[in-house]
């Protein structure tokens, strides 16, 4: 007899342990536990950590965390270029709307929402501009895609979005690597011709320096003998030239051959 209640009371404690583990549930941490009973959703939604519940409810986890997911995709700028896009997404679901994302996508949101979503709007942001703004304005791209991420009311709360690569295809890669080409060498052409106008403008330059420091150096003697001439001409007296005149004579007086008629001389001097 004792061994029968024996029995018995170890099944009931098994048992009574079985239940106990079975009304035992541990959430993750960054996740929520969403109940069901018998397919029934519960009101209720667990926190991360251990929770009691009746043993003939479900918890179902649902992601609250930040996930990060790579998204490729084509697009076509506004000039009808093809590129491909690199993209890497971060999203979470609000814990409020833990039961809805369970009812709806189950373990497939990224799927049906996240992916379709992102490329939705990373499309319309990529038409907006030509092949050759996407390359100068790739820095704003992932901004301007992630704010219409966030206006367009999805059940999934967009974080951060950032555009890894952009890569055009082998013919507009060739024409813009030959545009660039050519745009160098005009450049380097424009420098030539810029260094041959300026050594061409240096020279006349030099030229006209030189012609005006010799039509100068030509007003300034001009100028020089004038003054010298109006010094000397200022100075010649009429004692001057008697002196300047006896200065030369050689103390002979001039001799007369002729007649002395009247005050006259007639004949030659000698």
């Amino acid at each position: 007899m004792k061994t029968v209640i024996g029995i018995i009371a170890a099944v009931i404690l098994i048992v009574g342990i079985v239940l106990g583990a079975m009304s035992c549930s541990s959430v993750p941490a960054g996740s929520v536990g969403v109940q069901t009973t018998f397919g029934k959703l519960r009101e209720e939604v667990l926190e991360p950590g251990l929770n009691w519940k009746s043993f003939t409810t479900k918890v179902n986890k649902v992601s609250v965390a930040n996930t990060t997911k790579m998204v490729d995709t084509l697009a076509f700028t506004k000039d009808i270029q093809e590129v491909s896009i690199k993209i890497t997404v971060v999203y979470r679901v609000a814990k409020e709307d833990a039961k809805a994302v369970f009812v709806n996508y189950g373990e497939h949101l990224f799927e049906h929402v996240t992916h379709p979503t992102v490329l939705s709007e990373v499309k319309a942001v990529i038409s907006g501009y030509t092949a050759q703004e996407l390359i100068e304005k790739r820095g704003i791209l992932g901004d301007q895609c992630l704010a219409r991420l966030q206006e367009a009311g999805s059940i999934v709360t967009f974080v951060g979005l950032n555009i890894t690569d952009i890569d055009f295809t082998d013919a507009y890669t060739n024409a813009i690597e030959a545009k660039q080409v050519s745009e160098q060498e005009l450049l380097a052409q424009k420098t030539r011709n810029d260094i041959e106008q300026s050594k061409a403008e240096n020279a006349a330059e030099l030229k006209r320096i030189a012609a005006e420091g010799d039509a100068s150096a030509l007003l300034t003697k001009a100028a020089a003998e004038a003054e010298a001439n109006r010094i000397l001409q200022e100075s010649i007296t009429e004692l001057l030239l008697r002196k300047l005149a006896l200065d030369k004579w050689d103390g002979k007086l001039p001799i007369y051959g002729g007649s002395f008629i009247n005050g006259l001389v007639l004949g030659e001097t000698e």
